[in-house]
């Protein structure tokens, strides 16, 4: 079966992993995964309800590259309720690996500049 991607994130191989929050039964109800993306200073964060099968690699910094990580929708498997996948689709492999019943998107922020021009929209002078 050819499953279509989840359009929750553009291009998920061309964003990176800043971190990954972990919400167990005992603190909330039900389980989730928080997973924070980073592209080009703009930071994204997915919720996935309810993960199993979930693989994760880290590596010695952060952020984590992507890889060819990929989001599918996978309602159409009709799976015991499961409707997203988490996986690879070439050779580089991904950080990531999952299967959840749902998924959200908990918050998105531009990541703001110290420079001051920045915010004014002015340009320096020489």
């Amino acid at each position: 079966m050819n499953d279509p991607t989840h359009p929750i994130l553009d291009q998920p191989w061309r964003w990176e992993i800043d971190s990954f929050t972990w919400h167990s039964k005992q603190h909330c109800s039900p389980c989730a995964l928080d997973v924070r993306f980073v592209r080009d200073g703009v930071y994204r964060t997915l919720r996935f309800i309810e993960p199993t099968d979930v693989t994760i690699q880290f590596s010695d910094g952060s952020p984590i590259q992507c890889g060819d990580l990929i989001i599918l929708d996978i309602r159409g498997r009709q799976l015991d309720g499961l409707e997203v996948q988490v996986t690879e689709f070439g050779a580089s492999g991904t950080p990531l690996r999952l299967y959840a019943k749902t998924l959200q998107e908990i918050e998105s922020e531009q990541q703001l500049t110290n420079n001051p021009m920045d915010r004014s929209g002015g340009s320096a002078a020489s």
